[in-house]
């Protein structure tokens, strides 16, 4: 493992919490502040999917990512170690990074669902 890209990866990972936890922060506030039943379970929707969509996937927390990036190759699923075992993230429906993104989509449907009490 190369030392440079782990600390590059864990400094995102930090800036990526913090960043959340602001969020999640305004979200508890939000809820704090409903007045009624259905505003709340609508705040807390916002909430449990931004729990979702933040969900560190991106490639600024990819170790295979960052090290093209260190490399200068720029991003280049061709050129990716990750992507001969799970597939193209972007360009491949059948990717494990795309079957997590529609999982994710369905699961914000759901909790959209989820907020309806009427």
């Amino acid at each position: 493992m190369n030392k440079k890209i782990k600390k590059r990866i864990l400094r995102n990972l930090k800036i990526w919490k913090e960043n959340l936890m602001l969020g999640i922060d305004q979200d508890i506030k939000s809820i704090e502040d409903s007045k009624n039943i259905q505003e709340l379970m609508n705040c807390k929707s916002i909430l449990l999917n931004r729990m979702v969509s933040e969900i560190p996937l991106g490639d600024d927390t990819c170790y295979f990512c960052q090290a093209q990036l260190i490399k200068g190759q720029g991003l280049t699923c061709e050129k990716c170690e990750y992507a001969k075992i799970h597939g193209m993230c972007i360009d491949d429906k059948n990717s494990t990074f795309e079957r997590i993104a529609n999982h994710m989509n369905n699961l914000h449907n759901l909790l959209n669902y989820y907020a309806r009490i009427k």
